[in-house]
């Protein structure tokens, strides 16, 4: 990019730069869109989506909080649709909420929620 600038006496000046940089302020996006129990194996299937507009997605946390708490499930390669499997097997039956957090390239968050009964 290059920038020249004029002076009221008509001076100019020229600056040129070998990068720009362009701020990240905008927080990506994240959603829930499946959480259906499992039928014997003791599991419940989680799938979403996550994005960021400006940079990428650097990490998705999936995280339980009910009559007992903790990490549901990891996504080693963040990406736009994503599915992973919750082992439910040695927790106690009732209400849980799975909270995705999806941070970006820069450090912004977003959080999204889903109930569940197990």
């Amino acid at each position: 990019m290059t920038w020249t600038v004029t002076d009221t006496s008509g001076n100019t000046a020229t600056y040129t730069s070998a990068s720009v940089v362009k701020s990240d302020m905008e927080a990506p996006t994240g959603a829930i869109t499946g959480g259906a129990p499992g039928t014997s194996n003791g599991t419940v299937v989680l799938s979403g989506t996550a994005s960021d507009a400006v940079t990428s997605v650097a990490s998705l946390n999936i995280a339980f909080v009910g009559p007992t708490s903790g990490d549901a499930c990891t996504i080693a390669t963040p990406s736009a649709a994503w599915t992973c499997t919750w082992n439910i097997a040695s927790i106690p039956n009732g209400t849980y909420v799975i909270n995705l957090t999806v941070t970006d390239m820069a450090g912004n968050t977003s959080t999204a929620s889903q109930s569940v009964v197990v």
